[in-house]
């Protein structure tokens, strides 16, 4: 066995075509076997022990045997299916970060916006029904004074009074409790 070896690895070196045949037939099963036990994985088993025999074709792994050519051919294979685990746990880990970032980010967002609508629905429950009704057709429907006037059934001059009497009472209700803005702001 050991000069069959040594002359399949003599004709490797010449880049003979059947050697290539050979050593493919002999050692595929048992170098895809040992790549299936450590990768789990028969697909990505197949694919490793093929890169291993285009390495060899192409002449970009050297065939330097010093001890039995199967020995070198597990070897080289054990080496391929730990880079191709090592680069599976780095994948993983970088998934496992962005997940627990995107989580986090949620989380907080989701917090400070209820935190946020808490606070804005504290300051807007002190207004009137109709101040409260005025700003929510003006700011939040984008209508027109006049529009907003004809809705409710006032006139354009109690729309802006209304506005202008519900801004004065927010402002001062936002200046008094500034503290607690800022706390739900930078929370």
């Amino acid at each position: 066995m050991k000069t069959e070896d040594d002359l399949l690895i003599k004709l490797i070196k010449i880049k003979d075509k059947e050697a290539y045949t050979i050593l493919f037939q002999n050692y595929y099963r048992t170098l895809k076997t040992q790549a299936f036990f450590i990768l789990k994985d028969k697909m990505e088993a197949e694919d490793q022990v093929q890169n291993l025999f285009i390495e060899i074709i192409d002449g970009r792994l050297g065939v330097n045997v010093n001890t039995s050519l199967i020995a070198y051919l597990k070897t080289c294979m054990y080496h391929k299916c730990l880079m191709v685990l090592n680069k599976e746990k780095r994948i993983r880990k970088h998934i496992d970060m962005y997940t627990i970032s995107c989580n986090s980010v949620i989380t907080y967002d989701y917090f400070q916006k209820t935190e946020s609508e808490q606070y804005i629905n504290k300051l807007l429950m002190g207004l009137s029904i109709q101040r409260l009704e005025v700003c929510k057709q003006v700011y939040l429907e984008q209508k027109k004074y006049k529009e907003a006037a004809v809705e409710m059934g006032i006139t354009v001059n109690s729309v802006k009074t209304h506005l202008r009497l519900a801004t004065k009472t927010l402002r001062d209700r936002f200046v008094e409790s500034k503290t607690e803005v800022m706390n739900v702001l930078y929370a």
